[in-house]
């Protein structure tokens, strides 16, 4: 049985996907065609939560990723977003 693992994608990694880009574009492309996305209220609702509690998290965008992520449980979150990565806990 193969290993398979979750993740969520942040914004640049889907430009990066979708523009093509030579230093990401065949892994990413190899995970999308795997993939299997959904949105939920759950999700809105939890991510305005978490902005309030965590105001470094700075945008709705940034708090709608971190909740899809923790909603999911995900193994790993994705980002090629210098100023959004974080060291792992």
């Amino acid at each position: 049985m193969a290993n398979f693992y979750r993740a969520y994608w942040d914004a640049c990694a889907w430009i990066a996907l979708i523009n093509q880009e030579p230093t990401h574009h065949n892994t990413l492309r190899d995970i999308y065609e795997k993939a299997f996305c959904g949105v939920d209220l759950m999700i809105g609702d939890g991510a305005r939560k978490l902005l309030r509690q965590y105001p470094a998290l700075n945008k709705p965008q940034d708090a709608i990723h971190v909740m899809t992520a923790l909603y999911h449980n995900l193994d790993v979150m994705h980002t090629f977003d210098p100023a959004r990565q974080l060291q792992s806990v």
